[in-house]
């Protein structure tokens, strides 16, 4: 296989497997917990028979490192003195950092690789770690933020009612860290491909040279037989008239 090509599509593959990374782990939807809103019917409501009021869907788009405001609809970094990370929730922010590094030195590796084979062995290595921290990163949909209802959160609704709030969902930020996980295997299992075919090359040739060894080390017991592994022209030479 051509290196140039191979070495141009893992980069690619790379700085796509990275950009998901980025974007889905640090967006602010990779969990998602649907509510449901059922309106308090105030005085003036009620002078109008307006009791049936319908119950309204939304739904609270929640991130690693950032949350969606309902009111302004835009990604907004986490207020930790009403939100205290849990372990859970520390674990994923460690998990998508230690991600991020691994994918960084994965993509840069690929970059500055030459035509040494030696190389595709820790490309393999950083990519299989990106996948596996990529993958640990879904620790946060376990965490009490997306699991259990607290009082903080309704502070996020800003409709007065009672509510229903579910657990959470994959939000399009977790599709985009699947994706990157993904990706990331691939480039995995194509270096260890190259990798191990390097090595295999690589042994093939040395028992080639076996038998020349042997024979140098026979020649070397018994001198004699240095006569019999000479040139005609050595043999004729050592012939008597």
């Amino acid at each position: 296989m051509d290196f140039k090509l191979t070495k141009t599509s893992s980069l690619i593959a790379a700085i796509l497997a990275l950009f998901f990374t980025l974007y889905g782990t640090f967006w602010c939807r990779f969990g998602i917990r649907p509510v449901t809103i059922n309106p308090f019917i105030t005085a003036e409501q009620a002078n109008f028979s307006v009791k049936d009021t319908p119950p309204i869907e939304t739904a609270l788009d929640l991130g690693i490192w950032n949350r969606k405001d309902l009111e302004t609809g835009g990604c907004v970094r986490w207020d930790y003195t009403s939100f205290s990370p849990d372990p859970k929730w520390n674990a994923a922010k460690v998990f998508s950092i230690f991600t991020t590094l691994t994918g960084s030195a994965s993509m840069v590796a690929i970059l500055v690789m030459k035509e040494e084979k030696k190389i595709w062995g820790i490309i393999s290595a950083l990519s299989f770690c990106a996948l596996v921290f990529q993958g640990l990163t879904f620790v946060f949909l376990q965490s009490y933020i997306c699991s259990k209802i607290k009082d903080s959160l309704y502070s996020l609704i800003y409709i007065s009612g009672s509510y229903q709030i579910a657990e959470c969902q994959l939000g399009s930020g977790s599709g985009m860290a699947i994706f990157a996980a993904l990706v990331w295997g691939a480039i995995g299992v194509v270096a260890t491909y190259f990798a191990m075919a390097g090595q295999e090359k690589t042994f093939s040739t040395e028992p080639n040279n076996q038998p020349v060894r042997e024979a140098k080390e026979r020649q070397s017991e018994n001198p004699s037989l240095q006569v019999l592994s000479g040139s005609k022209e050595e043999l004729s030479e050592n012939l008597p008239e």
